[in-house]
This record gives structure tokens, sequence and C-alpha cells, in this order.
């Protein structure tokens, strides 16, 4: 997160990936470098421990509910463990039978949460990239990148003070 404040936030993320093997402050450090963010305002975030409150209550949530990598949550129903494409086809086509109007339901979200709103279109955009990545075409990959768009679309039935976000 100390990189999202920088706008670098799914470089640093797949940097991360990248060198999973070497977590720690100094990879920390070493990718904020290679990204050439402000060294000094990142390193503040990272020793104030800026978001550590979000980590702990995302530990929490996964603790208390038993969510072990990977999994996948869409419109609220989690996948566990590795999946076939089919099964993420068939839930999301399950999901996209309830919608009445996915795009009245982005503007709601655009309206509630301008941070939410852009997680949900990057995620689509990277859902997009994928679907083409692995040859899904047509209505599927319509399906997949609705769903992608709308994953946090359960947020518009939690009030704003129960999903507290670090204000700008």
């Amino acid at each position: 997160m100390c990189a999202y404040d920088q706008n670098y936030f799914w470089e640093y993320h797949n940097a991360l990936l990248e060198n999973q093997d070497r977590l720690g402050a100094d990879l920390y450090r070493e990718i904020a470098t290679g990204l050439e963010l402000d060294l000094p305002t990142f390193n503040a975030c990272l020793e104030n421990d800026d978001y550590m409150d979000w980590v702990e209550s995302d530990l929490d949530f996964a603790l208390k509910t038993g969510v072990r990598p990977p999994t996948f949550f869409i419109n609220g129903l989690a996948l566990v463990g590795a999946q076939p494409i089919e099964v993420f086809a068939e839930v999301i086509d399950a999901e996209l039978k309830t919608f009445n109007n996915p795009e009245q339901r982005l503007q709601g979200l655009e309206q509630y949460d301008q941070g939410t709103n852009w997680h949900s279109v990057r995620t689509a955009k990277l859902f997009a990239r994928f679907t083409d990545f692995l040859g899904i075409r047509g209505e599927r990959a319509k399906y997949i990148y609705a769903s992608a768009a709308l994953h946090d679309i359960d947020q518009l039935a939690v009030p704003q003070h129960i999903l507290p976000k670090k204000a700008d």
C-alpha cells in the first residue's frame, strides 16, 4: 500500500510476486528503488506501519473464515484452492443471471466510493488481459469482465463507517 500511495501498486505487487522467496524489508526497499519511488515517503510509510491496521484486519478475517491461498471471492462466494476455469465460469454465469442491470450497479459503486470503483475497473482490465491470454472470447469473456468489474459490488450494502479507508 505504500507503493499504492505513489500510484505504483500493480508494478510493486508484480515485483513482490516475482520475488516471493525474498520477502522482507530489504526487498521492499529494493523494489521501491527500482521503481524510482519517493524513498523517504516510502520508507516512512513502512516504518510507521501506516497500513498495519488494514493488514491485521485482513489477516483476522482470513483466520476467522478459514480463507487460505488461493481463495477467490465472486460476489461473496468463496472459491478455495486452485480451480479449473470451468468452475469460475459456472459460478460467474450463475451470478450474472441474477444481475438486473450491471451498468446501473457500476454507477452506484462509482458514486459510493471512487477508490473501490478504481480498483474494480483495474481488476476488470486485468481479467480482460487474463481471458485474452487464455483464449477466452465472446460472451464468456464479457461475463468474466463484468464479474471482475462488479466483484466488490456487495460493498454498496455496507455502511461507509464499517469499511473505513485512508483519506487522500
